[in-house]
């Protein structure tokens, strides 16, 4: 994929997240809630529950978290409380422990590359809690070629923004290009 500023990934591994997340969310509220754990030991429970493989662990290990993609002191912290957040959100109404929801939300991420500072946002709407994991661009660009086909992603943008080689487009009009990124 891409990892030019302004562009949206949504791979299989955030896929996988989802549903993982989703499927446990009061656990995995205690685990990322839980700073006795170590960010590289929950993704070793990850990695042995089948959410992410070997290579991708050393992937966020090697490039996210040690400096690799952005060398700035607590990635691992922000993520471990974007990702509590986004479940204590789904589980309660405005994050309230004393309102616990009916039906928990969903939760659905994807990695925003937005230029801009390393950030965990987290939406909420009546069905879902959308988990946006904002970086800014990593010091290489086309650092990972894409493992699958095309990502569930589709982003309009002005028509002179061209698009990258990851990207597939869809349809362009005088004004207009709509792509999808390839995973």
């Amino acid at each position: 994929m891409s990892v030019m500023p302004g562009r949206v990934a949504k791979t299989t591994n955030f896929q996988k997240l989802d549903t993982a997340l989703t499927a446990d969310l009061k656990n995995y509220m205690k685990d990322y809630g839980d700073e006795a754990i170590t960010f590289s030991q929950l993704l070793g429970k990850a990695e042995t529950s089948g959410v992410i493989t070997k290579q991708v662990r050393a992937h966020i290990e090697d490039h996210w978290l040690c400096g690799g993609y952005w060398p700035l002191k607590g990635v691992a912290e922000v993520l471990r409380r974007g990702l509590y957040w986004a479940t204590r959100l789904a589980l309660y109404t405005d994050g309230d422990e004393k309102s616990a929801r009916a039906t928990p939300l969903k939760v659905v991420s994807c990695w925003i590359c937005s230029g801009g500072p390393f950030e965990v946002v987290n939406l909420v709407s009546a069905d879902q809690v959308t988990m946006l994991i904002m970086t800014g661009a990593p010091p290489v660009a086309d650092l990972d070629t894409p493992q699958g086909g095309e990502q569930p992603i589709w982003v309009t943008r002005g028509f002179d923004e061209g698009r990258d080689q990851y990207e597939t487009e869809i349809e362009s009009t005088d004004d207009t290009r709509t792509v999808r990124p390839q995973g």
